[in-house]
């Protein structure tokens, strides 16, 4: 077997085993910041938005931070909104680079991976997040 075949195999069997961790990551929980994503008595508008939020919709995220600041169909959470400001302002996508390491004689290498096309943060949720942290102690 050649060293690049090896290499190959070793990122075939690393990729798997990050597919199935997301997998089941995915599936652990069906609760995302308190709303049930299925069921329960959150309703189905609730239900969409907080499912958009844990996708990455960074104008979902800033939307729930205002509901559970203001305690607009969901118990008032300041800490929580503070946490969904951050991931709204945050940047998302572009390109990040994954370590594979030795495996059946293959050395290591870096491999870049896709999250998606670049995404700065919202300019709206920055200043909300800067608002809440000079507010509140989470």
């Amino acid at each position: 077997m050649s060293d690049s075949s090896g290499v190959q195999h070793a990122l075939a069997d690393v990729l798997a085993l990050l597919g199935g961790a997301l997998l089941l990551a995915g599936c652990a929980s069906n609760i995302y910041m308190g709303i049930p994503l299925s069921g329960g008595t959150a309703g189905g508008e609730l239900q969409m938005l907080a499912a958009r939020a844990r996708s990455g919709d960074q104008h979902a995220q800033f939307e729930l931070a205002k509901r559970f600041e203001q305690g607009h169909g969901v118990e008032r959470a300041p800490c929580r909104a503070l946490r969904l400001y951050r991931l709204a302002a945050s940047p998302a996508g572009g390109q990040t680079a994954v370590y594979v390491p030795a495996a059946g004689g293959a050395a290591g290498t870096v491999i870049p991976v896709d999250l998606g096309p670049r995404r700065s943060g919202l300019a709206e949720a920055k200043i909300e997040m800067y608002r809440i942290k000079e507010s509140q102690t989470c």
